[in-house]
């Protein structure tokens, strides 16, 4: 399969933070624009952007999309960098059932959102980045019936890139990675081998309640999102202390034996 440079269709200055792609083959890609192809990618054209940023006087960069199950586009756009310094962040989830080129907003608030994703029973499930507006933590919420729940509080700003994004498994089972709960920041220093920082964490009821699966070894920032392969395997990338390096966990454990890799089993 031949690889195509997007660099033609974009400018220098923009960049691209997340891709989906509906029903029926076309591809979408969002970040400081939004743009469509529909021809696998050789050609790309640009898509109107729904809100302005007053400050900057630039458009408001889409932070995550995905496709619904009603083949509808859904997009998180995160307004956390305009303004002052300190001013709240501010995020609006929109919806678009004509491919893009027109948006009706589904929630707006004071969030930092860098993922959302539509869970089995219509609800989406969404992961806020930590804000200095909220020193408690950022948080997992559920949105259902208009009503915005918290239901995890999340501590992971700067130990994870911004695709650090749930994940919703085949079989509909929901998955993130964040700093354990067990752990305690202030008595084990967690940069050195042999301590767990990370662990994964899982939902089977839409996101209501989260279950830690297990501790991710010699584990400190998070590098991207969890992936799952074809036979249902789950992957992260992961700072390892062993080799001071990222790595790819998945299974078995072999914490530091291998200067290489570290591997975790979900």
């Amino acid at each position: 399969m031949p690889i195509h440079q997007l660099t033609p269709y974009f400018s220098a200055w923009d960049m691209v933070y997340s891709m989906a792609e509906d029903k029926n083959g076309v591809m979408y890609a969002g970040g400081t624009g939004l743009w469509k192809s529909s021809d696998g990618g050789n050609t790309w054209v640009a898509l109107p952007m729904p809100y302005m940023d007053t400050y900057w006087g630039t458009n408001i960069p889409v932070y995550s999309m995905f496709v619904a199950k009603d083949n509808a586009l859904i997009a998180a756009f995160n307004d956390n960098t305009s303004g002052p310094s300190y001013e709240p962040p501010s995020s609006r989830v929109a919806k678009s059932v004509d491919a893009g080129n027109t948006w009706s907003e589904i929630l707006s608030g004071n969030y930092a959102i860098n993922s959302v994703i539509e869970a089995d029973d219509g609800s989406l499930v969404f992961r806020e980045f930590y804000s200095y507006t909220k020193p408690s933590g950022g948080g997992i919420y559920r949105y259902s019936n208009g009503v915005v729940t918290q239901t995890f509080i999340d501590y992971f700003s700067g130990l994870a890139d911004y695709n650090a994004e749930l994940l919703k498994a085949n079989d509909g089972a929901l998955y993130f990675i964040s700093v354990d709960t067990a752990v305690d920041l202030g008595s084990i220093d967690y940069t050195q081998p042999g301590h767990s920082l990370l662990a994964a964490y899982k939902s089977t009821d839409n996101g209501k309640t989260w279950k830690k699966l297990g501790s991710l070894p010699d584990s400190w920032s998070i590098q991207g999102p969890v992936i799952e392969t074809a036979d249902g395997a789950l992957y992260i990338a992961s700072f390892s202390v062993c080799n001071e390096a990222d790595s790819i966990y998945n299974t078995p454990t072999l914490f530091c034996k291998t200067a290489e890799q570290s591997h975790f089993k979900f």
